[in-house]
């Protein structure tokens, strides 16, 4: 079997890795455990957000500062009014049973219901406008972030802007809300729109994914299907990719490689250009091996083209698992 050279440093910080996975929150919440206050989601009236707690929040960010971390970005924070906002956005989405298969940014798609005051309805528009949205059944509280990360399941098509804001260079801070509705669905909004931030110097200026050390089983969804893979450009405020635009992943270490085309290129996340593509399927991705990724053929005079490499591991391991034979 061919296995890549991971040098002693390389190996040490994949044990840090392995350590902070471990470490991630991966309790169980429901309707007893996430709340300090629980929402009270009717409409006659009385209807209140709730107030999530400083667990759910904090194993929130935990889990999106994970993969800010394995994108080589710094870690951000919560804040008080967008957790405020976002907990309103999440309750009245709940209250207000809204479709998870038609976009709901903005609530363009929910009726507003009876009796839920202006003051409510105003700032979950705003929320839901501004914000990740999650809709699901989540075993843990990392569930959502994972989801909105793989972005495999975006019912806006084969795009990657939920990962682009949540692995924005320029954001400093995020907002997060649930509720549980009626029917046991997890409504969830992770406010990233932060008026601000779009002033802000952007850390990187390229930002992929896969990059740098990355554990294969961020690779894959649950079903064990491949996601997609991405490249944002955060200082190109134009849609760069070109008819001629091709991808070409290589494995370094078996020798295989292949050619894709761009699933799509879109501006996201302060203006941000992402550009989103599948490996192709005859690339073996495994947890010990070293790929390089070039894209050719940008619509750019800065980036005519880019070039990167990384190296997978198993977040799950114990360091490589084997020793780091050169073979």
């Amino acid at each position: 079997m061919y296995r890549t050279y991971y040098s002693p440093s390389e190996i040490t910080r994949i044990k840090q890795l392995q350590q902070t996975y471990q470490n991630l929150d991966n309790d169980l919440y429901n309707k007893s455990n996430l709340f300090t206050t629980a929402p009270n989601l009717t409409t006659d009236g009385s209807f209140y957000p709730g107030t999530l707690s400083g667990n759910a929040i904090n194993g929130t960010v935990s889990w999106i500062n994970y993969y800010r971390e394995l994108s080589g970005l710094s870690p951000i924070t919560s804040k008080e009014d967008s957790n405020y906002t976002s907990q309103i956005a999440s309750s009245v989405m709940a209250v207000s049973n809204s479709n998870p298969y038609i976009s709901q940014h903005f609530l363009a798609n929910t009726a507003r219901p009876d009796n839920i005051k202006d003051i409510y309805w105003h700032q979950a528009v705003y929320g839901t406008g501004y914000g990740n949205l999650y809709f699901g059944y989540p075993k843990t509280i990392g569930d959502p972030v994972r989801e909105l990360i793989f972005d495999d399941t975006d019912i806006e098509g084969a795009n990657t802007g939920h990962r682009a804001w949540l692995l924005s260079p320029r954001l400093s801070s995020v907002g997060v809300g649930i509720a549980i509705g009626n029917y046991g669905r997890q409504y969830e909004t992770i406010f990233v729109n932060n008026p601000t931030d779009i002033y802000n110097q952007a850390e990187k200026s390229v930002v992929t994914y896969p990059y740098n050390l990355f554990p294969v089983e961020e690779l894959t969804n649950k079903y064990g299907a491949l996601i997609p893979w991405s490249i944002t450009f955060a200082d190109q405020n134009k849609n760069i990719i070109t008819d001629q635009t091709t991808i070409t992943v290589e494995n370094l270490t078996d020798g295989s490689s292949g050619i894709t085309t761009p699933l799509s290129d879109r501006s996201y996340a302060y203006l941000s250009d992402v550009i989103a593509y599948m490996p192709p399927k005859n690339i073996a991705i495994n947890d010990h091996s070293t790929y390089r990724v070039t894209i050719n053929n940008l619509n750019s005079e800065s980036v005519p083209s880019y070039s990167y490499t990384f190296k997978t591991f198993s977040e799950t391991a114990n360091g490589l698992g084997y020793g780091y034979a050169n073979q």
